[in-house]
């Protein structure tokens, strides 16, 4: 097997480190992105989710015969504006008032409501009937202050993902950069080295080295040495 040239192994090795270390600085850029998308969904979800919480209408629907008639119609211009997966309306049973799909109207939700109908809010992510999404839920109180039901506001990961795609770009440009100049400098570097060499490889110094040493050590006797072809070195 042909041995690489020492500015080949220069560039190829440099290009190496530079590509390990900014790979692995992309990979701690994209989770870290992904965390903050996920925590920004999650505060987007809980302001939404607090909002419909203290609509009087919705507060007031709890106490009429048929409340979905009332709930849904806000839930849903809400989660069309918000851009949210789903804006749900829940009872103290956990019996949906409001969902973007009708036919789950009147069903329990998915989920677990406790932690919002023992009267605090949760932010986390959570499997439902329409996927895997980053939601909050949020008691709904009534003017005593009692729990009578609850909102959940979500919003998919794939919505979230989607948005790390678009902003990927942006997070692959400076590593991009960096590759270049990377890769610029080391082709520099081997071409420098190249020329203080004299375009010799390590294996031709080490044969002049040889050959130097043994000159010397052999000078008293007079030692003249010659290549394979009988040329005089």
């Amino acid at each position: 097997m042909k041995r690489l040239r020492l500015s080949t192994q220069i560039v190829l090795l440099s290009l190496a480190i530079i590509v390990l270390t900014l790979g692995t600085g992309v990979a701690v850029s994209i989770l870290q992105a992904r965390a903050q998308l996920d925590r920004e969904s999650g505060r987007q979800s809980l302001a939404i989710a607090r909002t419909v919480s203290q609509i009087p209408e919705v507060r007031a629907a709890f106490g009429a015969p048929r409340p979905e008639l009332v709930i849904n119609p806000i839930a849903e211009r809400v989660r069309r504006r918000t851009d949210a997966a789903f804006v749900v309306v829940a009872n103290d049973r956990g019996i949906r008032y409001s969902h973007p799909d009708p036919a789950k109207i009147g069903k329990l939700i998915s989920t677990d409501p406790s932690e919002a109908l023992s009267g605090r809010e949760y932010v986390g992510v959570q499997t439902g009937t329409l996927g895997r999404s980053v939601r909050a839920k949020v008691p709904i109180r009534n003017d005593a202050g009692r729990v009578i039901g609850l909102v959940s506001v979500g919003i998919l990961e794939e919505q979230v993902s989607a948005q790390l795609r678009h902003d990927l770009p942006v997070l692959l440009i400076p590593p991009l950069i960096g590759l270049v100049l990377g890769a610029i400098g080391s082709f520099l570097l081997a071409r420098r080295i190249k020329r203080q060499t004299f375009g010799l490889e390590p294996n031709e110094i080490a044969a002049l080295l040889e050959q130097r040493e043994a000159v010397l050590h052999g000078i008293r006797e007079g030692t003249v040495a010659t290549d394979a072809s009988g040329r005089v070195l």
